[in-house]
This record gives structure tokens, sequence and C-alpha cells, in this order.
């Protein structure tokens, strides 16, 4: 199998250098290095790479105009690395709604960091591999490049689900099929690469008389989790925050876990800590918050886990499972990247896989809203 072809756009010669030693792998071949948002656009078009991973701050075109150009002249998927600040999540999620597939965030450790190291890699090779991810970027980069001529609105069907064959028997909990709206307490979502767009896509369809609460984890640094909770509170008819310590879990209400701290859900309040050692890698991380919200709600939990690397949530949602809670997976052919459903699933955790687009309605379906 070929290296992953990878463009470097940053304006720092030593980002630049230093990239290239992080990136020094069998499986990705680093082509060409560009210093600012034209060079990288020059590039991009001449040189054709799987992955541009661009800075946003730089001279001469910054990374948000770039990244507008190479995604209506030569789309490809574009990684984009922001500061650890309130004005990089903001253009963060700026470059996101623009065509980005997904952001790295850099702050003192970024280059010394061997997780941080490996995990952008993975990365890397992931999103450069996925047959799927270049069309999607082609799609959207052709819907968005006239808004005048808009697509003509199909007639909406029902949500087609699949059924999972459970890979590996568990113990759990008798079932009689997906559950009813009266015997869900409450929503939680587990999700990372790919997670914003995604979370766009399922959090301002639902209406305002949603009946119970909704908590994700999204795996993000501090900073970019309230900004994220911002503009998905600006698009929809539900209140969506950030999670704060004490807050009053309450329904129609979506809590978004804070980026490095972990989120803990009790029977009316919400508790916010510090990550600790073993939390493992993430913070927030989805199996902290489920480890506490089985042991609150038990078979009344719906869960849904949706894209992301990793196998964040595996371990959390086979106790949900085995307490006899319904786990929705989103369909793996509508993820940027599938780990997270894909190691649910080789537990036996997920009851049904959906399509990103039609999670909503299917939430509305159970619900009968």
């Amino acid at each position: 199998m070929r290296p992953v072809r990878l463009l470097i756009v940053d304006d720092s010669a030593f980002m630049r250098k230093a990239y290239k030693r992080f990136f020094k792998s069998e499986e990705i071949d680093v082509i060409a290095m560009a210093k600012n948002g034209k060079e990288g656009v020059d590039k991009t078009i001449e040189l054709k790479p799987d992955v541009v991973i661009m800075d946003i701050e730089m001279p001469v075109m910054n990374g948000l105009d770039a990244l507008e150009i190479i995604m209506s002249k030569v789309p490809t998927p574009v990684l984009m690395v922001s500061s650890l600040t309130s004005e990089g999540a903001e253009s963060t999620l700026d470059a996101l709604q623009r065509g980005a597939i997904d952001f790295v965030a850099k702050d003192n450790s970024f280059i010394q960091s061997s997780q941080m190291r490996n995990e952008i890699i993975a990365k890397i090779i992931s999103i450069g591999r996925n047959s799927t991810i270049k069309n999607r970027v082609l799609r959207k980069s052709l819907l968005t490049k006239d808004p005048k001529k808009k697509k003509k609105e199909p007639v909406k069907e029902p949500a087609k689900i699949t059924k999972v064959k459970q890979p590996i028997k568990v113990k759990k909990a008798e079932k009689t099929g997906r559950p009813k709206a009266g015997d869900i307490n409450a929503l939680v979502i587990g999700i990372s690469t790919g997670g914003p767009l995604a979370l766009q896509s399922v959090i301002p369809k639902l209406p305002g008389n949603f009946p119970v609460p909704i908590f994700i984890i999204q795996h993000m640094p501090p900073n970019f989790t309230k900004s994220l909770a911002n503009r998905l509170n600006n698009m929809s008819e539900l209140s969506v925050k950030e999670a704060e310590d004490g807050d009053v879990h309450k329904v129609g209400n979506v809590y978004i876990a804070p980026g490095g701290k972990q989120m803990c859900v009790g029977k009316s309040s919400i508790t916010i800590r510090d990550h600790a050692e073993a939390d493992r890698l993430y913070s927030p991380s989805y199996d902290v918050a489920l480890e506490h919200l089985v042991k609150i709600y038990g078979r009344k939990l719906l869960a849904l886990v949706m894209t992301g690397m990793g196998s964040d949530g595996a371990v959390g949602l086979k106790k949900l499972n085995e307490s006899g809670g319904y786990c929705i997976g989103q369909e793996p052919s509508t993820c940027i990247v599938s780990g997270m459903i894909t190691s649910a699933q080789k537990v036996g955790a997920v009851d049904e896989l959906c399509d990103l687009d039609k999670i909503a309605d299917l939430l509305i379906q159970i619900f009968k809203l």
C-alpha cells in the first residue's frame, strides 16, 4: 500500500522542519512544504496531495482563505492547525464550516508529545486512505459553490436503519427491541474526529420539546467546546451549553462536556472534575461519562456513538448493553473516521446503525415528536 502523500503549509521554518521529522514514517510521504496560504494553494493544485495539514495564521494568505480556494478549485482533505485560544477555536470552527475535514490543536508540547504525534499520524493515515472522504469533500464543495442554485429538496422518508449482528455474545438484560419514548430518561452522545459538523446534522434538527436531557462528550481541547456549544445553541431550538460544575440537568437541554475535563452526571446535577491519569487518553472521555450515566439511568439510557478515532466508549457501552440500555451507532460509511463505532461493535454494544443525515429523524421517531 502506497504511503499517504502529505503537503505541509506553515509560515514557520522551525515548524516546517519539525513537521518533516514529526511525520517521518513509511506510511506518510511529505511531498512538499509551503510557507503561506498562497503557496499552499499553488502546490495543492500542482501536486494533488492526499491530505493537506495547514496552519490558520499565516502571512500573504491565511489558512481560512487558502482553504476556500482549495475547496473550490481542487477539493482535498485538509487538517487545520490551531492555537489553543478562544480565537483559535472560533477560527477552527469557521474552517470546518468551510470544508476542512478536522483540526489539530497545538500547544507548547505539540512537537515533543509522542502521544500527540501518534494521534496526528494515525489521523492523517486514516483520512488519506479513506476512499469515501475525497468524494464527500468534492460533493460538499459542489453544493456550496453556487449558493443561488439550491438542490431540490427530496421527499422526507422514514429513517432507514440497519440492524447489526452482534459479533460477540455478551450477557445482557432481556430487551424487547428499540426502547419506547417513556422508557428513556436521558440521551448521551460520544463523538470525536469529524464531530463538530456531524453534531450540526443532528442537534439543530431536534425540536425544542425534546423530552430528555442530552449529554455530549466530544473530544476537544479547552475553549473549543465552549465555542462549539455557542454555535450549536445559536442554530438550535434546544438550549445548548458547555457543562459547568453544579449544573442541574433539565429536560430539553444539551450539555457538552468541557474540553480538558471530565463530566460526571449525577441524579440531578453535573460534576466537572479535572482529568486524571486513570481516565486514559481522553479528556473528556465517553467511557468516564458512561460509567456514571449507566449507574444513574441503567436501561433507561439511550446512547449514540458517532464519528471518531480510537476506542473511547467501547467499555462503557458494553456495560450499558449488559444493563439493558440501547445504543445507536452512526453508519461507518458516513463517518470521517469510524474507529469509535467499530470498537463498540466488536464488543457487541451497538444495537443498530443509522446514516448521519437520518439520526435526527430516528430520534424524533423514537420519542414520537
